[in-house]
């Protein structure tokens, strides 16, 4: 899973707490002070290591975070400083504006190389987020298939056709999906695989929720109970394969996060089965 550092200034924590979960509905492992330092944990010797640890550093930039002096202006040195470090072209440092700030000619010496040298993402625009995740994953897109491992296997010639499903399902996911998969007789791995991808394309419940809500008119509370969010996906799971709209909660997974690599690899294999 790509791991994304969230650099910001304390001001714009409730934009970049929204960026956060938008990450991780769309399958990404961001790393974000506010929920993943612990308490008593020293931030001064996790928040390098986060870094360092990253396969892409966002720079949240803000009108009011260009002009802050302070520990920001250190990560993003950090930042560039790792940008010195690796092959010409990889794409590791991504600025973000939350508003029409300017980008800070923020420099690092030794290689003359600053923040401003690479191209920024308005996330303030409307395609402004669809355009960073675009950027991210066609980066690292053989790294956002490494989670599939644990994925139930399908014989050799249906792996082969996973690609131009795929594809089809992406553009006409209503008509493709609702022919191809099958609404009865789910094996209890196919059962196990579609909780997998459900998980990686809707890692919170606030995301799941809205996607239910949305696509299905389906309230969460009303169908699905458990002591944490995998039993919840499992219950909902349940409750619609009871009712044969498996099929159907599968489209409306792939419309609210068409990105999910989990989620475009299971659609295939069903297809293809």
């Amino acid at each position: 899973m790509i791991r994304i550092f969230l650099a910001h200034a304390s001001e714009d924590k409730p934009a970049v707490t929204d960026l956060y979960y938008r990450l991780k509905e769309s399958g990404f492992e961001p790393w974000f002070d506010k929920v993943n330092l612990l308490a008593g944990q020293s931030w001064r010797a996790e928040i390098p290591k986060a870094i360092k640890n990253s396969h892409v550093f966002i720079a949240c930039l803000s009108q009011q975070s260009v002009k802050k002096q302070g520990y920001i202006q250190r990560e993003f040195r950090m930042a560039l400083n790792h940008m010195a470090d690796r092959p010409p072209g990889q794409i590791f440092l991504i600025p973000v504006r939350l508003d029409k700030c300017q980008i800070p000619d923020l420099r690092q010496e030794e290689y003359g190389i600053s923040l401003s040298d690479y191209q920024w993402v308005d996330l303030y625009e409307p395609d402004g987020y669809d355009r960073l995740v675009q950027g991210i994953r066609a980066t690292f897109a053989d790294m956002a298939g490494d989670d599939n491992a644990d994925e139930v296997t399908f014989p050799e010639q249906l792996l082969s056709t996973a690609a131009p499903v795929t594809s089809s399902i992406t553009n006409d996911v209503a008509t493709q999906a609702e022919h191809a998969i099958p609404v009865t007789n789910w094996s209890g791995a196919q059962i196990d695989s579609l909780h997998k991808a459900l998980l990686s394309a809707y890692p919170t419940e606030p995301g799941l929720k809205r996607m239910l809500r949305t696509e299905l008119d389906v309230h969460l509370n009303q169908i699905a109970e458990g002591a944490n969010h995998s039993e919840r996906m499992f219950a909902v799971i349940e409750a619609l394969e009871a009712e044969s709209r498996l099929p159907e909660l599968i489209k409306a997974a792939q419309r609210g996060n068409p990105g999910n690599t989990k989620l475009q690899i299971l659609i295939a294999k069903l297809s293809a089965s």
